[in-house]
């Protein structure tokens, strides 16, 4: 049954739940509709709930757990809820179809197909009035769910959105969806066709991990290219973002090494990216070990947390030197994007990665010299108003 506030044991249920939900947001502000959901509920079906206290307390501490985001937030001009609110802003391009599919069926994907199947079976099995739970529960797992999802879908109508936004949605529906699955299980008639779905979603988890280790690091699966020029080898092989880095690594310790030896880049110059995504891989696997630093420089939305790692990395300083790294996953030419902030930009390897016996990608190392005054206003990074964190 549903906490009964006249309980002291279920009091504490309205607190737990306060914490819980409150530690989700804290991983993704999306959880917050769960709360939503919650007090939707208690509008519609549980109206004396407004009148105990242990609501409001339920509230409050994922109030005070989520505060620390709320002060960061206040501290830097709120850029962290402009910058996701921006990514949802309903524009006016029409209908887009392709964004919808591509939402619906990556929820499918995320969540696995069988057990997606399964909780369309709980809904419908809720449709036909079976009964494996309470009314009360249906309810309250239905309305911390389904909103969250049908708002997404709609969204991605007219914007690009991404599957995991909907994660708590779905992690509510797997609960229902177990209980009608132990239902059919409990009910002997129903157990063969019930472990039928179960035992192949089991399945299907082990030999997708199985098969995408095998191809991300043996290459299972990969055809030698031909007539592919050298920028745009394994564009279309996303098994590669997760490949190849420690090979760059190890080679161009010997890259920098000869270049600093020749005077053509000064030895503490750091590494510059344009993206966070290859900032993040190239700051592990190949800074890191080499003990440099990572720096990015382009528009915020593009560098997110780098804004703040730059400055407690000591930031851009003028006249400095750098490397600028790219893959043929992820080509771009630096003379498009640095041309303005650097006196001298110069390619001085490209770097062959192979997976088992097939070359599958290329790694481009540029050595950039001279930052030139005010480059970071060339992508408004010096209007934000940061604090270091």
């Amino acid at each position: 049954v549903l906490p009964d506030v006249s309980d002291k044991g279920s009091k504490k249920d309205f607190y737990f739940a306060g914490l819980f939900i409150g530690l989700s947001m804290l991983s993704k502000y999306t959880s917050v509709f769960l709360w939503i959901g919650a007090i939707s509920y208690v509008v519609f079906y549980k109206k004396q709930w407004l009148r105990k206290k242990e609501l409001y307390l339920s509230i409050l501490i994922s109030f005070i757990i989520f505060l620390p985001v709320l002060i960061w937030n206040f501290q830097n001009n709120f850029i962290s809820f402009t910058y996701h609110t921006e990514r949802v802003e309903i524009t006016h391009t029409g209908l887009r179809f392709d964004y919808f599919f591509t939402e619906f069926f990556g929820e499918v994907l995320y969540n696995n197909p069988l057990v997606f199947i399964m909780i369309i079976m709980a809904l419908i099995a809720i449709i036909r009035h079976r009964h494996f739970l309470s009314r009360e529960h249906k309810k309250i797992l239905l309305f911390t769910s389904l909103p969250t999802i049908l708002l997404f879908l709609s969204i991605a109508l007219t914007r690009r959105t991404l599957p995991h936004w909907t994660g708590p949605a779905y992690t509510t529906l797997i609960i229902l969806a177990a209980c009608w699955q132990r239902e059919r299980i409990v009910n002997h008639k129903y157990s063969r066709k019930s472990l039928s779905l179960l035992v192949p979603a089991l399945v299907l988890i082990v030999l997708a991990l199985s098969v995408g280790i095998g191809q991300v690091n043996h290459g299972w699966f990969d055809k030698k290219t031909q007539n592919v020029s050298a920028k745009d080898l394994g564009s279309n092989d996303v098994t590669l973002d997760l490949f190849g880095w420690r090979q760059i690594e190890k080679q161009f310790k010997g890259i920098k090494q000869e270049t600093e030896d020749k005077g053509l880049i000064s030895k503490n110059a750091p590494i510059i990216s344009w993206r966070w995504f290859p900032a993040a891989n190239l700051d592990y696997y190949v800074a890191y070990p080499l003990k440099m630093k990572v720096l990015a420089l382009g528009k915020f939305e593009d560098i997110h947390k780098y804004a703040w790692i730059n400055k407690s990395r000591g930031g851009f300083v003028t006249g400095m030197d750098g490397w600028f790294i790219c893959t043929s996953r992820d080509y771009k030419n630096p003379h498009e994007v640095y041309g303005k902030c650097f006196n001298n930009i110069q390619l001085v390897q490209i770097i062959h990665i192979y997976r088992g016996r097939n070359h599958v990608m290329n790694a481009f190392v540029f050595y950039m010299n001279g930052l030139k005054p005010n480059a970071d206003a060339l992508f408004g990074l010096d209007k934000l108003m940061l604090n270091n964190y």
